[in-house]
Parts: structure tokens; sequence; C-alpha cells
């Protein structure tokens, strides 16, 4: 996968590649199945680096963000890597993404059950895979609460829209040290198993990862540099 980095634009500290999620996007991508029609949601997409990874393992994507210079730059490294097709951009806030794909979803599930005939109505079948990697929401100890909270709803708008009969994946991550650490990692994890409640959802945790390889962690001299977590998640069918 390339892309396309800005390392010198002065208004901007990023230079258009998150390396510390190089290895997670790799190690996504070798879970989906080329064989079948992968529908895969990245949330806070910016320049696609899941996205990419998912498009050319053969999957459908939808890339939201709510950047206009990320959406058009990611939808530029799409094209530099061949594979803009199967990726839908968009440019939304995630939380209005989010609701109104739960609204879409139940207008065509209440649509379905007042007609005789089901086959006449387009369903709604969910994601198969989230990929929630939303920006550092807790900057410090004193933001964890509401953090959390925030952490908790995108979550929970999440699992709605996972495929409620079959199932799939969430990789949720968080990129803030104080969410990470706190009481030794478990707050994330505990979080999702809560969000997982709401929305009526059962979850297995099947993988935790953290930052690449390239970011040397010393949680001793340095302990900030003890920031990533993406929790990966199997998410069972909705339940009644």
């Amino acid at each position: 996968i390339q892309y396309r980095t800005y390392p010198y634009n002065p208004d901007n500290q990023k230079t258009g590649f998150y390396c510390d999620q190089r290895e997670n996007r790799v190690r996504l991508a070798s879970l989906l199945d080329a064989t079948t029609n992968t529908n895969v949601l990245d949330l806070c997409c910016y320049h696609g680096g899941f996205a990419l990874h998912c498009a050319k393992a053969g999957a459908t994507v939808t890339a939201v963000d709510s950047s206009r210079d990320a959406i058009d730059t990611a939808r530029s490294n799409a094209d530099l890597n061949g594979c803009a097709d199967p990726i839908t951009f968009v440019n939304s806030d995630i939380e209005t993404f989010l609701k109104n794909e739960r609204t879409r979803a139940d207008l065509l599930e209440n649509t379905q059950l007042e007609v005789d005939d089901e086959a006449s109505v387009p369903s709604f079948t969910g994601y198969d895979v989230i990929i929630l990697d939303p920006p550092k929401l807790a900057p410090s100890l004193s933001s964890l609460p509401r953090a959390t909270r925030k952490y908790h709803s995108l979550n929970t708008a999440a699992l709605n829209l996972i495929h409620p009969q079959n199932g799939g994946l969430l990789l949720s991550c968080t990129c803030s040290a104080a969410m990470t650490q706190a009481e030794g990692g478990r707050q994330f994890q505990r979080m999702l198993q809560t969000a997982a409640v709401s929305a009526r959802r059962s979850v297995k945790v099947l993988e935790v990862w953290g930052a690449s390889g390239c970011h040397v962690r010393n949680p001793a001299a340095f302990p900030a540099g003890e920031y990533l977590t993406a929790v990966l998640l199997f998410v069972g069918p909705k339940m009644d």
C-alpha cells in the first residue's frame, strides 16, 4: 500500500500516515475472506489506512471522516493503489453517520414487518467488519470520565450496525494514554463490555493489539508511549 504524505505542511503536525497502526491494518486485512463480499465500515478513516488494506483484501468498504481534506487525500490514495471502485468515501461526522445508518436500519426493519411480500423490500444487512479509530478523546486523566462516556456511546452505535443475524468483527481503538493505562488496560475493555450490553450484543475479545513494533515502548522511562489499544471483538447476533 502506498500513501501520499505531507511532511512539510506548516498547518498540520501529521505527515499523512499513522505508522502506529501499520501492523494492525495488515492483521485485520488478513482475516478477510476474498471469496465473500465482506462489507466493511471504516470510521474516522483519515487517509484511508484500514480502508485501503480491506479493499485490497477484496472487501467493499464505506470510509467515513469529518475532514474534507482527509477524505480527498484518502480518495487520492485509493486511486494511487488502484482500489477506488470498492470504496465509498463519506465526508461526515461519525456520530451523525452512525445515527443516520441506525435510522435507515430501523426504517427498513419496520417496513419489512408491515408488508406481505418481504422480497419486495430491501433489507438492512449491516456491516461484517467495523473499524472505530477516533482521535484522542482523553488527553488527560481529568478528562477520562467524559471520554469514557463518549467511547461508550460511539461503540454502542457501532455495535448496533454489525450484521444483526450473522454477527461480525469490531476493531475498537483508543489512542489516549489515559484510557490505555487506566486500571492496567482493563477500563477500555470493560467499557466495550458495557457498550455491548447497551447494544444487546454478545462479544468476545479475540485480540488486543498495541502500536507497531517501530514504536518502541518503555513503560518505566516513557509511560506516555503506552498509548494505543486496539481491541478486536467478535460480535454475536443481535439478542431479542
